[in-house]
Formats: C-alpha cells, sequence, structure tokens
C-alpha cells in the first residue's frame, strides 16, 4: 500500500511540473491579453520580405545552436527548426528526482518554451534517450540507423529546409556516441530527402522527396580552423533592444534541468559552422550564400514557366508591400499596416491559386505559410481599425450603436463634455416647457378603445426618454412629453 502511494505521488509530482511548464516558459512570468501590438507584429510582417529555411539537427535537447536558431527566426524573417533525435530522457535532472520518461516530458516541454523564445519550431524522432554511450557501435545497437534516418528524411520533407546544420562532427572527438551517430543520420538524411527511392512509403503521408540546398556542420567549439561562415549575433533586435546573442543566452536557459542558465551578454559575439555539400563551396561566407531568398523563389518550385512569372509578380508586389509597410511600422501608426497588409493576402492568395494548378509543387506549402503569415497580422491589427463588417464582438456593438439616433442639432452649441454617451439631455426651459403643454393633443374618451402598445412607436423608441442610465448622448430629436 505505501508502494503504491509513492508511485501515485510521484506520478502526480511529475504532471505537476508538466502542467506548470506547458502554462508558461519556466521562470518567465504570464504575460496579461492583448493584441501583440508593434512586438508580434513586425515579425509577421518580416516573414513576408524573404524565403530562408534552416534546420539545425543533433542528438538531445540542449544540443542545439540556438544563436544561429535566434538570428534566422528573428534577425532575418525566416524559418529555422531543431531536429533532436531524442527527448533526452536518459539525462541527468538538477531541479527534481524525475528521470527516464518523466524527465524526457520535462526536457520536451524545456525545448518547446526555448523555441517559443528563439521564434525556431522544434521536430523529434522516436529515438529514446538510453543514456550515455561510450562509442558509435553502442549508439547504432539501440537506435536502429534506418530507422533514425528514415525518421529525419520524414522531418526534411515536412519542413523543406535550403540549409542543414548539424551540430556534431561525427567521430569520436564528439565524446558520446548518441552525438556521433545525430552527424551521421544528418548526412545521411540530406543525401536521401531528395531521392524520390528512399523511403517511397512517406509518400502515403503526403511527404514528397525534397532536397535541401546545402549542408554544414558547426564549428562552435570544436574544430575552429574549418570554419567557412561567420554569423554574428550582435545585432540588435530594434523593437526589443536585445541582442541576438542575448536572446539565444535566454532560450537556452531555459533548459533548466540540465543547469544551462548564463549571463545574458549583449555582446558581442558570434556562431561559426563549415561547408560539408552541396551548394556553394568552402570559399562561401553566407550562411544563405548558394540559395534564393527573395520571396519571388518560391515560385521556381513552378514547372510551367508561364504560372511560374505570374507567381512572381506576385511575390515581388508583396515582398515590396512588406518592406515598406515594415520601414513605416511605429507604436503610433500601427493601424496603417492593415491596408498594405490586406493588400498583400490579396496577392498571396492570388498566387497560391495559380500554384494549386501545378502538381508535385512545394510552391502551395510555402505559399501557405506566407497567408498564414499575413493573416496574423492582420488579426493583431487594432479593434478600432478593423472594419465594421468583420465577425467580431467589437463590430457588433459597432453596428448596435449606428442604429442608435444621433443627438440633435441642438446638440451643436453644447460643450463635448455635455454631448456624450451616457449624458443627460439638457433640462427644457420655462418657455419650451409652456409650449410643449399647449401643443399636446387633447386626451382621448375614455370609451375609445385602447391604443395599441406598439402603434406608431419607432423601434429605437427607447431612446426617445433619456433617463440618467441613458447611454444615448442626447436622446433623439422628437422631445419626450
Amino acid at each position: 500500500m505505501k508502494r503504491a502511494f509513492l508511485a501515485f505521488a510521484a506520478l502526480m509530482t511529475s504532471l505537476a511540473a508538466v502542467c506548470a511548464l506547458a502554462v508558461s516558459a519556466p521562470g518567465t512570468a504570464l504575460p496579461p491579453p492583448s493584441t501583440g501590438g508593434l512586438a508580434a507584429l513586425d515579425p509577421l510582417v518580416h516573414k513576408l520580405t524573404t524565403h530562408r529555411r534552416l534546420l539545425i539537427i543533433a542528438a538531445h535537447p540542449d544540443d542545439e545552436d540556438t544563436a544561429l536558431l535566434t538570428v534566422v527566426a528573428r534577425g532575418m524573417g525566416g524559418e529555422a527548426a531543431y531536429l533532436s533525435l531524442s527527448r533526452g530522457d536518459g539525462g541527468q535532472n538538477l531541479i527534481g528526482d524525475e528521470l527516464g520518461p518523466a524527465l524526457g516530458v520535462i526536457r520536451t516541454q524545456e525545448l518547446n518554451a526555448a523555441r517559443k523564445l528563439d521564434g525556431a519550431r522544434q521536430y523529434f524522432t522516436r529515438g529514446y534517450d538510453f543514456g550515455f554511450s561510450k562509442s558509435l557501435e553502442e549508439a547504432l545497437r539501440f537506435w536502429p540507423r534506418e530507422e533514425i534516418v528514415k525518421d529525419a528524411v520524414r522531418v526534411i520533407r515536412r519542413f523543406r529546409p535550403q540549409v542543414v546544420d548539424h551540430v556534431f562532427s561525427g567521430t569520436p572527438r564528439d565524446g558520446h556516441g548518441q552525438h556521433q551517430e545525430s552527424a551521421l543520420v544528418a548526412k545521411e538524411a540530406f543525401r536521401a530527402a531528395g531521392d524520390p527511392a528512399a523511403f517511397p512509403e512517406l509518400a502515403q503521408e503526403g511527404l514528397a522527396p525534397w532536397q535541401p540546398k546545402v549542408l554544414y556542420r558547426s564549428t562552435r567549439f570544436l574544430d575552429r580552423e574549418a570554419t567557412t561562415v561567420v554569423v554574428s549575433t550582435s545585432g540588435i533586435e530594434p523593437i526589443t533592444g536585445r541582442s541576438y546573442q542575448q536572446i539565444a543566452v535566454a532560450s537556452r536557459s531555459l533548459h533548466r534541468s540540465q543547469g544551462t542558465g548564463a549571463l545574458q551578454v549583449v555582446g558581442p559575439n558570434e556562431t561559426r559552422v563549415a561547408w560539408v555539400a552541396g551548394a556553394g563551396a568552402p570559399q562561401e561566407k553566407d550562411l544563405f550564400g548558394a540559395v534564393d531568398t527573395h520571396l519571388s523563389a518560391i515560385a521556381g518550385e513552378v514547372a510551367d514557366g508561364a504560372r511560374r512569372r505570374r507567381i512572381e509578380e506576385r511575390l515581388k508586389t508583396v515582398q515590396k508591400l512588406a518592406e515598406e509597410t515594415r520601414r513605416q511600422l511605429a507604436p503610433g501608426s500601427v493601424a496603417a499596416a492593415v491596408t498594405p497588409l490586406a493588400a498583400t493576402l490579396e496577392e498571396l492568395r492570388a498566387a497560391r491559386a495559380i500554384a494549386a494548378q501545378e502538381k508535385n509543387s512545394a510552391a502551395p506549402f510555402f505559399l501557405d505559410e506566407k497567408i498564414g503569415a499575413a493573416q496574423n497580422a492582420l488579426a493583431l491589427a487594432p479593434a478600432g481599425s478593423m472594419p465594421a463588417s468583420s465577425r467580431n464582438g467589437s463590430s457588433r456593438q459597432a453596428r448596435r450603436l449606428e442604429r442608435r439616433p444621433r443627438c440633435p442639432t441642438s446638440c451643436a452649441g453644447r460643450s463635448r463634455a455635455r454631448c456624450t454617451i451616457g449624458a443627460r439631455p439638457p433640462p427644457p426651459s420655462a418657455a419650451s416647457r409652456s409650449s410643449r403643454r399647449n401643443s399636446r393633443p387633447p386626451s382621448p374618451s375614455r370609451s375609445a378603445p385602447p391604443r395599441s402598445r406598439s402603434s406608431g412607436k419607432s423601434p429605437f423608441a427607447f431612446a426617445t426618454r433619456p433617463s440618467a442610465k441613458s447611454d444615448t448622448a442626447c436622446g433623439s430629436s422628437q422631445g419626450s412629453s
């Protein structure tokens, strides 16, 4: 009985920890409800100006190059993602007693919290972290190579990155068999993802072959002399005033169970990678130098020349609109972004309709993501700038106000404070009261039939007798008896 109780208590403790992490990033405040404002709108508009996609592959939670993810997702306006081969089930836990699957749940939520902060996405394979492995051969016994590569190919075909970066070298100096295998898996998945003969069963999941353009490996810690591309992380995000290095450190610090917290120093700092395979060459100094990052590059996925040119024109217009909108964004002019964003959304939908006519093209996938970004940007517009035809509570309230009778012309000479919603009408003067009494019609005789309650009444008659609780500005122009 006692053993069962202790097991139940341990389970409830684990669930409580998971629920706490699922609500908000650990150690961060729960933000109040808001439309997001400029801080939420600018990143979405930024995504409409470029076509950049990066996937980083490593073995465990906290192995990722958070700085590179942050720079691409928040600094370049691109799409970035991290593929962790495991959920860290076999690691240590510095914040509790949970180990094994319970720790894997905690570390999964830590990864999700980190991605929420750095703006990237999170993927996993089916690999279970069985603990420290001394060699690649040991890791391969527990992580079947074919199955793990298949999972990685699935993610590549689903996310469709242009650039893939693996964190480890695949050699014994990685210090962990699982680290070594993650590098081998990344290399094999890079080659197999674009091969129709590799894992044809993935087609049943709707995943067509996709060939990334470039493969890099990280040189942050080891083999720095092999570096071919240096990416600065010292740039300042204009909206928050924080450097990308600070954001990256804050993201990495959310791996609380692994004790990765660190000071968020502004900079200067950088991250490094080395060219491995694909487009470009070791002489290339730009992470996306071998990739067309213009928004119109999405049209390159369309084989038909006429359709491709039509989509290119639409996307060039979208990029210009988004760039100009982003330049003019300011705290006091967020509402001004509604019109160009609506035009942007219209252009994207038109391009999507053209791309839908093409079979086996990735263009509809990319355009759907851009349409989603444009829609979310429009949803962040202030409620006061939304058209009255919108189906929301604010517009329904606006329609109710529009149906109410306006203030009579007699309000023209009154102060603004006296002619507002909820104000009483001005008290009638003695002369107007006398004139009103003399102009009343004679009372009907007692034998006359009763008048219908609704006869001759205005549908807004409730507003003709404003009281102290009336929400009409000055009543109707008909007056009251």
